[in-house]
């Protein structure tokens, strides 16, 4: 009911009853007992606040997905030479340094990166790309990647001064891509350009 209660931590949304909390938060203000018109008004905060953070995660994702390394149908003998390539296209756009290769190799090496959705994530232990960057290809036919068949290679770049907006990133990077429909448009591009629109699409 007061502006020193308001915790520390990230939050959306402040309901209150009082109005002796400032507009700098995100606010809405309802009476003593819930009305239709408190309901109404809670409503249609929060779908501001999702229409908000829909806009803020395409954006995300539309930086983090550089055009110069999105590629379709390459394809190599194992996941290891997919690697190589991939990697040294990072080291050569002077997004990582040389050792960021054999960094991603030995973390594949670990434990694959592959999952049973068509998608492998090769990736390294610690940050190490000068900022947060994600290398797609997408391909027609499937390769085998550890224990599974895959078709969607992205290469994960951790920004060494970017570790907590990472999170974030990543995180909607799973959502989109855990869930079989999403999957299989994302198969259907065939540039970036059309990669993105489709990515944006799906993003919430």
């Amino acid at each position: 009911s007061l502006e020193q209660n308001i915790p520390a931590i990230d939050f959306d949304l402040i309901i209150t009853p009082t109005n002796h909390v400032s507009e700098d938060h995100d606010v809405v203000h309802i009476s003593a007992f819930l009305s239709d018109d408190d309901y109404r008004s809670i409503e249609k905060k929060i779908t501001r606040i999702k229409a908000r953070k829909k806009q803020a995660n395409a954006t995300g994702l539309t930086s983090f997905f550089n055009r110069s390394l999105f590629e379709t149908e390459k394809y190599f003998e194992n996941q290891f030479d997919m690697i190589r390539y991939m990697a040294g296209r990072m080291v050569s756009l002077g997004f990582a340094e040389e050792n960021y290769i054999s960094a991603v190799i030995d973390r594949e090496e670990n434990a694959s990166t592959s999952f049973d959705n068509l998608l492998a994530m090769p990736h390294t232990i610690e940050a190490n790309t000068t900022r947060n960057i994600g290398s797609i290809i997408i391909n027609r036919h499937p390769m085998k990647w550890g224990p599974f068949d895959v078709q969607i290679i992205i290469m994960i770049g951790v920004g060494r001064d970017d570790s907590l907006e990472f999170k974030e990133i990543f995180s909607n990077v799973l959502d989109v891509f855990d869930n079989e429909d999403n999957v299989e448009r994302i198969l259907q591009c065939t540039s970036y350009d059309e990669f993105i629109t489709v990515l944006n699409s799906l993003t919430y």
